[in-house]
């Protein structure tokens, strides 16, 4: 599976795995490779655009498949998902509120998700799938910078920041993927 839209907007190759176990379950793997990233410079009316970056994001995921003529991977279903993402950008140059230099710097945020997500998935022509699901969960991000160049005693104690958040998030996720099916032994 891959996630089309990360793969052409954001420009962050992704492939997933999701391995049926029984007619109602099945879990998943799935690996990001996060060569841009969304920030804000900080200035007013700037809402963020991407920037190239360094890092990785993994997804382990169990699916409950429901209904009761349907069977996976054919149907509709309640996931849970484990997300991380660590990224870093560098010489990034960030801006007061109304648009002036404040500094550079370079910045990681390693980001853990929790997903609970709603979702339908197809089999199309019995080979692919399509798979759309939306879900609410929390989120924890740890934040740190490193000061590179600017006045120090913005925002700095001895060059360098760490902050932690948490709040929650949605999520809206769309894959398409390739069904890999085993032959039975009598064929």
């Amino acid at each position: 599976k891959t996630r089309p839209l990360q793969d052409a907007i954001c420009l962050c190759p992704n492939i997933g795995i999701e391995k049926i176990i029984s007619d109602k379950f099945s879990i998943e793997l799935e690996g990001i490779w996060r060569r841009r990233a969304w920030a804000s410079s900080g200035g007013e009316w700037n809402f963020g655009q991407y920037y190239n970056s360094k890092g990785y994001g993994i997804i382990v995921g169990v699916k409950k498949y429901i209904g009761k003529s349907k069977i996976a991977p054919n149907a509709w279903y309640f996931a849970g998902q484990f997300r991380y993402n660590n990224i870093k950008i560098e010489n990034f140059d960030t801006r007061s509120f109304h648009g002036g230099y404040l500094r550079t710097i370079d910045f990681q945020r390693k980001t853990t998700e929790i997903a609970i997500l709603f979702g339908r998935q197809f089999l199309l022509f019995d080979k692919a799938s399509m798979d759309f699901s939306i879900g609410l969960g929390p989120y924890w991000m740890d934040y740190q910078e490193t000061f590179i160049a600017g006045d120090p005693k913005d925002d700095f104690i001895n060059g360098k920041r760490n902050e932690f958040y948490n709040d929650g998030k949605p999520f809206f996720n769309w894959t398409l993927g390739y069904y890999l099916t085993r032959k039975k032994e009598n064929e």
